[in-house]
């Protein structure tokens, strides 16, 4: 277990040294590491990355970095999208959730490594740009589809919702991580909530709050100390290297659901025999 904690650490540092990503690691480090069932680990990311994402989002709104008329835009989106994802989740084999994930993570691996060049998302930085939003309609759709995949594979999304606010909706780099991290956060509350008030997963997918008490502390933790050495570090650097462990860790689960290299019950077990951060069941 201690390999999942590191995880978390993990998770947490990508944060704050990065912005986002660091979210789509938490479902495989919770069925790899921590060896929850794939349905399980994705209610519980969605519940830790809520909590990581509110945090970040509370510290840049306080610093005046969060649009909110992007928020108006997007959110609504993200809120049934998350809904109709969690839903089709709910349906769904958790090995397919996890596939869908994997191929997400390749695509973002390549968002990082095509975008690594400029600026802290791989997008130019436009320090005079004031926030203003454009295509709004364009952003809502956006949301939805985002929300959807948010709901269905347990990711934050951030690294779809920052390029997607810069470019389509016109909103400043500056503006944009601390927006991203609202965003990130009203997705996943509307995903986790339907799962968790699903009575047919109760028993199928429980949800160990223990482990996302403590994922979510060394979260938030990670995430502190990932931002005090954001600046003293080569951010493009650091994004291609993250993705191309992205890039490794999804073509390794793709691999494993699709061809069944593993096979699922290698690394998960039943939701009452599962291991967790307290060596309970």
């Amino acid at each position: 277990m201690i390999g999942a904690l590191i995880g978390a650490a993990i998770i947490g540092a990508t944060l704050g040294l990065l912005g986002s990503g660091g979210s789509i690691l938490t479902v495989p480090i919770l069925v790899y590491l921590a060896g929850h069932t794939e349905k399980s680990a994705v209610i519980e990311s969605l519940v830790i990355v809520g909590v990581i994402a509110l945090y970040g989002a509370i510290r840049r709104a306080l610093a005046g970095q969060v649009v909110w008329k992007a928020i108006l835009w997007f959110g609504p989106g993200g809120i049934v999208g998350g809904v109709l994802g969690a839903t089709a989740g709910e349906r769904l084999p958790g090995s397919v959730q996890l596939l869908v994930l994997g191929v997400l993570m390749l695509g973002a691996s390549v968002l990082m490594l095509r975008r690594g060049k400029k600026g802290t998302h791989g997008l130019a930085d436009d320090e005079q740009g004031t926030p203003r939003v454009r295509n709004g309609g364009v952003l809502a759709l956006t949301g939805l589809g985002v929300g959807f995949l948010t709901g269905l594979a347990g990711v934050g999304g951030g690294f779809m919702i920052v390029p997607a606010l810069v470019l389509i909706g016109g909103v400043p780099m500056r503006m944009a991580i601390g927006t991203s991290l609202s965003l990130i956060f009203v997705s996943c509350v509307s995903s986790s909530s339907k799962y968790l008030t699903s009575s047919e997963l109760a028993a199928e997918a429980p949800v160990d709050w223990w482990t996302v008490l403590i994922f979510s502390a060394i979260g938030i933790g990670g995430s502190i100390v990932g931002a005090h050495v954001s600046n003293k570090l080569d951010q493009a650097t650091l994004r291609k290297a993250f993705g191309v462990f992205v890039a490794v860790l999804g073509m390794w689960i793709v691999a494993d659901h699709a061809l069944g290299i593993t096979g699922s019950e290698t690394h998960a077990t039943q939701p009452g025999e599962r291991s967790t951060t307290n060596g309970g069941g």
